[in-house]
């Protein structure tokens, strides 16, 4: 039954993607990586409970424990105080106590108590998680090699004082150190000690805290407390007499140094929580939060790197069970983070979290983008609680691959228990199983179509809702049947949050724009494409090279997720424009609403409205003159002949939906017999199509379904976005639905229609930073919720700002009910939490079907989307196709035919750095000694001399210089860091065995200059060449 594999699981409680976000913006800025994105396979995380639809800290960590869905108050045993029985048949067992029967290595580590459930369950069982003391006697008692964390007062009996200065408070009278000392255990209570621990040590208690190594309480009464430095910054971790407690990073870089650890002869398992992301984010601590993030991601590095050089044979897996206060990110200006607003019509504003509390200053990026530029942010809250939540898991390592796109949390103990045991098991009975999704049939050839599909404002918590609404907690929406997931990092050129115009010009263009930017820069001047095409979208270099093309949008069709794909204006207020253009671009379908903007002012439309334009235009008879058939009703597309050749689908005056916040709602009369909003449909336009209706209309055209050479799609469900940004929870649920009914029509044609396509979904930002929440199925409203505590976020004295949550019809207004019960039979209630009425940076995830699904990466950005496009549609990557015909980029190296080109330098360091090119004659850089005539190969004796002998150029900053280059040669990048230190394209050839190269696209190289890889961001110096 047992091998010799490992696994580390590592439970950073309550963190999100936006926490990490947060993590990555303060430590690493915009375009910098934590070891968390560089894991390699991502899957969005569901976490309900036998009981609730959000997890609890403990019930969760029964999940992960045990595999199966326990009540939510559990901690090991089930309501009437019987243990569970594991998903693997063993009753009273979990997987930790399971690998140490089988003679593996095992470890625990917190950052707080170490009977905190994310660690203690794994070993202990209790009728309550208040029985600290007995969980605590049960972990020594437990025969783990490694106990470390704080909680020394629950180890020692009433009377008896700590190294930590606090008495203990167990009434049993044990001293549980000194019989941990009695069973083998070295005790360890510093760093310095823990770093002095001998590598053959076979068992060790480390006791870091009297209670945890963080204080988790809001900034306000850290203040008031005195937990502030000379420096006037928060005391985040640490206390008197104990200022510098290890880091769970620290401690799991000591436990994989011992013996046991290093070398295990029958695998190890760690199981290693960082709890100060979860009770910081619950006091809406951003600063303590991004710390707790931090120092969760360094232990992931440390785990990253015992996999790639002590232990390959080792799985790494990260999740949290819910979100830690809906964390979300926002860009600011000013001295203070300022307010938002929240739940309109509630009129009260909400602090944003700054640096060291409510409204103060803001955060400012760690380190700058790839243009130089720093930014501000501020942090905003849904609410005091964990909820639902944005959870992306991920893994590393052996058998990371195997985490699907969506996985139920009863996954991560199964992916666990076949690493260690090599035992697969299926699901808990009723559970979907999502190891085991249908994939999409293999594709025939290496380019095809690309659908392109853009929920607006939507991440994993809307689709979490709408879930919850339609399928029910063990449910699955089309979108949760997509292959491949990553997180989707959005920022601007110059700011934090992606704008709706902003970020569609950089999935048209595969470039970061400026945030208000509609296909121009802010001179007005057309943009270049990352394929080297000025003023080309990569929507109109499929129209030029005769490939199908549609734009689709449930908003006006100048809505900028269709519009920028053909058309650019200054202003995305200028929709009579774009919408002229959009008609004019040769597309062969648009379908949307916005009549009046095709119409002139004087007529009237079908819709009963006035038109708009005043440059007397009609673009609707325009269109027909140039071959479109128009279609205004469902009924008339369904009745669309398939050998149609263009189609102009209009289907409202502007929009389809009617998004506002659901009091306007109401007082306008949109609200049908039976008390329901109506939130799409106007009079008379009662039922116009969905954007899922649209899109099956058109790849039902027969040159889309035949199309011989690829075609393209984009399709915008604007909804998504529009009702969130009102805080509209049935909107933004009934959106929802509407854009995953198109990914379903789109998976469809690929499995049954053409397999050579590639299904591709992304938003840009997050719309009000939705959060999901309980509500007891007693309310008859879905009540209130704290948020943005001053000094206490918990309890009678709790002091945040109380705000509604939104039900079925506004602020505190009856619950949403799960659309289907779970596996047990059971439903749900709920309500909708929101961090603001603004776009945030939010957890936005992509999804993945069908042609190159696999490109989409664990941790993606926002550019990425148009190099998976661009390369589904055209063969080539759009980097390749920016190149001159004449000349190809291979990697770090240049080859040429015989052509004269212009070389041209510039810096962004310190060091009086050069650089060039010298002539190599293979692709592996060998060089020809000039004095010799002999061969030097990368890593020989006197290579860096031979290169240099061959350079065929030398510049410094800002010069340039014309050069011939020879047909025939490879031509390898080099600088010479403050003109001595020599670096190259091949690492083995470099001083420090690292890279100091990477190709940036357009023909340009950019260097590190500092030895040991420096910052990462190879900006240091580049180097590039025209050909002239």
């Amino acid at each position: 039954m047992t091998s010799n594999n490992s696994v580390i699981f590592i439970h950073p409680d309550g963190a999100s993607p936006s926490h990490y976000a947060a993590g990555r913006l303060a430590s690493e800025g915009p375009d910098g990586r934590l070891n968390w994105d560089e894991m390699t396979n991502a899957g969005v995380y569901l976490g309900h409970m036998d009981d609730q639809i959000v997890a609890t800290s403990n019930g969760g960590a029964v999940v992960h424990a045990y595999g199966i869905k326990s009540h939510a108050g559990s901690y090991g045993l089930d309501e009437s105080g019987n243990p569970y029985t594991s998903l693997s048949g063993v009753e009273d067992l979990t997987i930790m106590e399971e690998a140490i029967s089988e003679g593996k290595a095992t470890a625990v580590i917190n950052s707080g108590f170490i009977a905190e459930p994310g660690t203690g369950v794994f070993l202990a069982d209790a009728e309550s998680r208040s029985d600290v003391t007995g969980i605590t006697a049960q972990i020594v008692e437990s025969g783990t090699n490694v106990i470390m964390g704080g909680g020394e007062i629950h180890y020692l009996p009433v009377g008896t004082v700590g190294r930590f200065g606090e008495e203990g408070t167990r009434e049993d009278g044990r001293n549980l150190i000194e019989e941990a000392e009695s069973m083998g255990y070295t005790v360890v209570y510093d760093r310095e000690e823990l770093e002095s621990l001998p590598a053959d040590t076979e068992k060790v208690l480390g006791i870091f805290a009297a209670e945890d190594t963080y204080n988790d309480t809001t900034e306000g009464t850290l203040q008031e407390e005195g937990f502030v430095d000379e420096n006037g910054e928060l005391i985040l971790y640490g206390q008197p007499g104990n200022e510098n407690p290890p880091t769970v990073a620290e401690m799991l870089d000591a436990t994989l140094e011992l013996d046991a650890f290093n070398d295990p002869e029958n695998g190890m398992f760690v199981v290693l929580e960082e709890e100060g992301t979860d009770n910081f984010g619950n006091n809406n601590n951003a600063a303590g939060t991004i710390e707790g993030v931090l120092r969760a991601d360094a232990a992931i590095g440390v785990a990253q790197d015992y996999i790639d050089n002590v232990n390959s044979e080792t799985l790494l897996i990260t999740a949290a069970d819910s979100d830690g206060g809906g964390l979300e990110i926002d860009d600011v200006e000013g001295e203070t983070v300022g307010t938002t607003g929240v739940q309109p019509p509630f009129e009260t504003e909400i602090p944003y979290d700054g640096t060291t509390g409510n409204d103060t200053a803001p955060f400012v990026t760690g380190a700058p983008d790839a243009n130089g530029d720093t930014f501000e942010f501020g942090v905003t809250w849904a609410g005091n609680p964990d909820f639902a939540g944005s959870i992306v898991s991920k893994t590393y390592g052996l058998n990371a691959e195997e985490l699907p796109a969506t996985v139920d949390n009863t996954g991560i103990y199964r992916l666990m228990y076949e690493t260690l045991f090599e035992e697969e098991l299926a699901p808990p009975e009723g559970v979907p199983d999502d190891f085991s999704i249908d994939a999409p049939p293999e594709p025939t050839e290496d380019t095809g179509n690309v659908i392109f599909i853009h929920p607006d404002g939507t991440s994993p918590s809307h689709y979490a809702a709408a879930r919850f609404a339609s399928e029910g907690t063990d449910g699955r929406l089309n979108w949760d049947n997509m292959t491949d997931a990553g997180v989707y990092l959005g920022h601007m050129e110059d700011r934090i949050v992606g704008t709706s115009n902003g970020g569609a010009v950089v999935h048209a263009y595969g470039i970061k724009p400026f945030a208000g930017s509609y296909g121009l820069d802010e001179s007005g001047n057309p943009y270049t494409s990352l394929s080297g095409q000025e003023g080309t979208t990569i929507m109109e270099e499929a129209i030029a090279d005769g490939k199908p093309t549609a734009v689709i949008n449930s908003g006006f069709i100048a809505e900028p997720g269709t519009g920028v794909f053909l058309a650019d204006v200054e202003s995305r207020s200028e929709v009579t424009e774009i919408t002229a253009e959009i008609v004019e671009s040769g597309v062969d379908v648009i379908m949307g609403g916005g009549e009046i903007h095709y119409l002139p002012v004087g007529t009237v439309g079908r819709f009963g409205e006035e038109g708009t334009r005043e440059d007397g235009r009609n673009l609707i008879e325009e269109a027909e003159t140039m071959g479109y058939t128009v279609v205004y009703t469902r009924e008339e597309l369904e009745s669309l002949p398939t050998d149609a050749e263009k189609v102009l689908g209009i289907f409202a005056a502007e929009d389809t939906y009617n998004d506002t916040n659901e009091a306007t709602l109401t007082e306008e009369g949109f609200v049908d017999e039976n008390g329901e909003l109506i939130l799409y449909g106007q009079p008379g336009n009662e039922n116009p199509p969905t954007v899922a209706e649209m899109l099956e209309t058109t790849l039902d055209l027969d040159k889309f379904a035949n199309a011989e050479d690829g075609f393209m799609v984009a399709l915008e469900e604007e909804g998504s976005d529009n009702f969130p940004n009102n805080n509209n929870s049935a909107g933004a649920i009934e959106a929802t639905l509407r854009a995953d009914e198109a990914i379903g029509v789109a998976q469809d044609f690929v499995n049954n229609v053409d397999p050579n396509t590639l299904v591709l979904t992304a938003a840009d930002s997050d719309a009000g930073g939705l959060e999901v929440i309980d509500v007891d199925e007693d309310s008859e409203t879905v009540g209130t919720i704290g948020v943005q505590s001053e000094l206490v976020s918990f309890g009678d004295d709790a002091d945040g700002t109380p705000v509604p949550l939104d039900g079925t019809t506004g602020n505190d207004t009856a619950p949403f009910t799960t659309g289907a019960p779970d596996a047990d039979g059971d439903t749900f209630n709920f309500g909708v939490a929101y961090a603001s009425t603004t776009d945030v940076a939010g957890s936005i995830v992509s999804k993945a079907y069908g042609l190159n699904s696999d490109l989409l990466e664990d941790t993606v950005d926002n550019t990425d989307m148009y190099r998976i496009m661009y390369e589904t549609l055209f063969g080539v990557t759009p980097e390749e196709a920016a190149q001159p015909e004449e000349a190809v980029q291979e990697e770090d190296i240049v080859d040429l035919l015989d052509f004269t080109v212009e070389v041209s330098a510039t810096s962004n360091a310190g060091f009086d750095n050069t650089g060039g090119f010298y002539q190599a004659i293979n692709a592996e850089g060998t060089v020809i000694d000039p004095l010799t005539g002999a061969e030097v190969a990368v890593g020989d004796e006197g290579y860096e001399a031979s290169a240099l002998a061959n350079s065929v150029v030398e510049i410094s900053d800002d010069e340039d210089a014309t050069v011939e280059f020879q047909g025939g040669f490879v031509y390898v990048p080099y600088i010479l860091a403050d003109g001595t230190e020599f670096f190259t394209a091949y690492a083995e050839a470099n001083a420090d065995g690292l890279d100091h190269v990477q190709p940036l696209g357009n023909n340009t190289f950019g260097f590190e200059d500092l030895l040991g890889g420096g910052d990462g961001d190879f900006d240091d110096f580049a180097i590039a060449f025209e050909v002239i």
